[in-house]
C-alpha cells in the first residue's frame, strides 16, 4: 500500500515538474510573440504616414491633386488626412510600444497588471492580436505562473 502511494507521489511529482517546465516554456513563447506582434503592429501603422503626406499636401499646394479642369479638394479633407491619419500612427505605435513593454515584463515575470492591459488591448488587434491575447490570460492564470510572476523570478 505504502509502495503504491510512493509511485503515486513520484508520478505526481514528475507531472508537476512537466507542467513547471511547459508554463516556463510557454511564457517564452509569449514574451517572443508579443514582440514581433508589437514590431508589426508599430510597423503597419507606418503605412500611414502617407495620408498624413497627403493631407499636408491638399492644405498647402491643393492645387498638386487635381489636373486642370477639376477643381481642388476643399481645404477640411486635408486636415481629415493629417488629424485620421496622426491619430491612427500614434496609436499603432502606442500599442505595438505596449505589447514590446508587455514582452519585456513577460521575461522577467513582473508587471503582471500591464502585461494583462496589453493583452485585453491586443484583443482589438483581430485576428492575430485577439489570439495572443487570449492565450495570454490563461497561461497567467495557471497556478505556477501566479507564483513566478508573485516571487518575481
Amino acid at each position: 500500500m505504502e509502495e503504491s502511494e510512493g509511485r503515486a507521489s513520484e508520478r505526481l511529482q514528475i507531472l508537476e515538474e512537466q507542467q513547471r517546465r511547459t508554463d516556463i516554456e510557454h511564457l517564452k513563447m509569449l514574451s517572443i510573440a508579443h514582440l514581433v506582434v508589437g514590431i508589426l503592429t508599430a510597423l503597419v501603422s507606418c503605412v500611414f504616414i502617407l495620408h498624413i503626406v497627403m493631407g499636408v499636401v491638399m492644405l498647402t499646394n491643393p492645387s498638386a491633386l487635381s489636373s486642370k479642369n477639376e477643381p481642388a479638394p476643399p481645404a477640411f479633407m486635408g486636415a481629415m488626412f493629417v488629424i485620421m491619419g496622426s491619430l491612427v500612427v500614434l496609436g499603432g505605435w502606442s500599442m505595438g510600444a505596449l505589447s514590446i513593454l508587455a514582452s519585456r515584463h513577460l521575461k522577467n515575470r513582473t508587471g503582471k497588471k500591464l502585461i494583462q492591459v496589453a493583452s485585453g488591448l491586443m484583443c482589438i488587434n483581430m485576428p492575430l492580436g485577439t489570439i495572443l491575447g487570449v492565450f495570454t490570460f490563461i497561461v497567467l492564470e495557471r497556478p505556477y505562473v501566479r507564483r513566478l510572476f508573485d516571487q518575481g523570478v
